[in-house]
This record gives C-alpha cells, structure tokens and sequence, in this order.
C-alpha cells in the first residue's frame, strides 16, 4: 500500500501500487500523470483536489478491483485535459470535474453533493450514477459535442434537477 501525507503535492508522473494508493494532500500536475492501483483491491482514494499548474495534463485514475474516491478534479481556472476515471468496485465523486478533453468514468458513481461535471469533449458515464441522498443536483457541460450515460439517479434516490448542455444526449 502506498499512502501519502503531506502539505502539498506536485507530481510531474505517475503512481502506481500493486496494492492501494491514497493520497491527502492537495495534489498539482504539470504533465499527463496516471494513478494506477494495478491488480490491488484497495484501489486508489485521493483525498485533495488535483489541479494542473500550467496547461492542460490529461489524469488517468485507474483502480481496477477496488474503489475510486477522488475529490475535485480540476478547476475553472486551473481546468485538465482528457480526464479518465475507472472504479472496479464503486466511485466516489468527491467534487467537481472541470476537462478541457473529454471526461470518461467507468464504474458506477456515487455522489453525496451536488455535482457539476464538465468534459468540453464530450461526457461518458459508462454506469449507473446515484446520490447517496435525495435532493441532489447534476450538471454535464460540454461544447457541443456528446453526453452519454446509463442511468442518472434511482427510484430511491432520484436526482432533484438535471442540468444538461451538448449537442446529443444518449442514454446507454
């Protein structure tokens, strides 16, 4: 298992673990950068947000037995390039995605928050995503191009407002 404490974090690469990796610190990147738990099933738990610190880094988030919990990934100012984010178990959404690529999730997603995902690319929800409360809010944004999803919310967990803008949208 790999964990990391600290203040900060800047990375200009990438992390792998046979096992888990979880990190606390608020996390920056300056270059295209993979966080790979590999064939561990404690997969990989990022507890800070990550931004870029110049450009646009795409982020790879790969825990392909166990859980993905990411926090915010990119900002308005600070926004990522292609963003991809695989959960073998569940993913936690932790906080906002801001993509200047395209924004793929594979897993089903759970939220506690309302959510604003942004993948001027395009979306790809590849699974269910669901609140873990009722009353919740989701925004998708791209720039004209497609969103495509599973499913948005549950019978039980219904998403109170779904907010929309693309070209195309496309329930899987």
């Amino acid at each position: 298992a790999l964990y990391i404490t600290a203040s900060n974090l800047t990375l200009q690469g990438n992390v792998y673990s046979n096992t888990s990796i979880t990190i606390d610190p608020p996390i920056t990147i300056s270059s295209d950068t993979i966080f790979n738990s590999l064939s561990g099933y404690g997969g990989v738990l990022l507890l800070g947000p990550i931004t870029a610190s110049s450009g646009n880094p795409s982020l790879t988030v790969k825990a392909t037995k166990g859980p993905a919990d990411v926090d915010r990934l990119g900002t308005d100012e600070a926004p990522l390039g292609n963003v991809s984010v695989t959960g073998g178990t569940y993913i936690h959404l932790g906080g906002d995605i801001v993509s200047l690529g395209s924004l793929v999730i594979s897993g089903s997603v759970n939220i506690t928050d309302s959510r604003i995902l942004v993948g001027a690319d395009g979306i790809t929800l590849k699974n269910d995503l669901t609140p873990s409360v009722t009353g919740l809010n989701l925004t998708l944004q791209t720039c004209n191009t497609n969103i495509s999803t599973l499913s948005l919310g549950k019978s039980g967990y219904p998403l109170q407002t779904v907010s929309l803008t693309c070209s195309v949208f496309d329930l899987l």
